[in-house]
């Protein structure tokens, strides 16, 4: 009896992990007089990820997730990254809220930059629930832009790309093989 009580417990489990949606937000902030781009990414709106700022290297960008430690990326990574796993054809973007502090030299820009963003939205209208685009016009020399974006996917889809890829990674290598068995 406690066997089947514990079986049934793990398939629930397995149930709400696969199609429960999970949400993950992303906060940037850019400040150009500080010359500071600083990221968030949190799980429910509460549970931190990561987060911290990004710097420019040579080669690359810096990380700074905290005081004593940076993850380095280099930029050659970043495309054979992108390649390996499409998990953002996965998710659905849910909420995105836009907010731009400018002076008047940059308020064109500005401007250009939330009209990309709400005709992108309209095209992908049918996915997005809410957009907020603000921009505020300051004086002096300013330009801030806050994002925030939340999208939500659940376990299935990410297992359904992940076997995808897997699949693809397999014929791949099948391929080679048997190329390589004729010559």
């Amino acid at each position: 009896m406690g066997r089947l009580f514990f079986i049934g417990g793990v398939g629930i489990i397995v149930l709400v992990l696969l199609f429960f949606p999970i949400y993950l937000t992303l906060n940037l902030h850019y400040d150009m007089n500080r010359k500071k781009f600083c990221f968030l990414f949190n799980l429910y709106k509460t549970i931190k990820i990561i987060g911290g700022y990004i710097t420019p290297y040579p080669k690359g960008v810096a990380l700074h997730v905290s005081p004593k430690k940076a993850i380095l990326l280099q930029y050659k990574e970043f495309e054979r990254e992108t390649k390996k796993i499409s998990f953002f054809k996965s998710i659905r973007l849910y909420r995105l809220a836009v907010m731009t502090e400018t002076g008047a030299n940059y308020l064109l820009g500005s401007y250009f930059l939330n009209l990309i963003i709400k005709i992108i939205v309209a095209i992908k209208k049918d996915s997005i629930k809410d957009i907020n685009t603000n921009i505020w016009l300051e004086n002096g020399d300013i330009f801030r832009v806050s994002i925030r974006a939340e999208w939500y996917f659940n376990g299935y889809t990410v297992l359904k790309e992940l076997i995808k890829v897997l699949k693809e990674k397999m014929d791949s290598l099948w391929k080679k093989k048997a190329t390589k068995s004729i010559v």
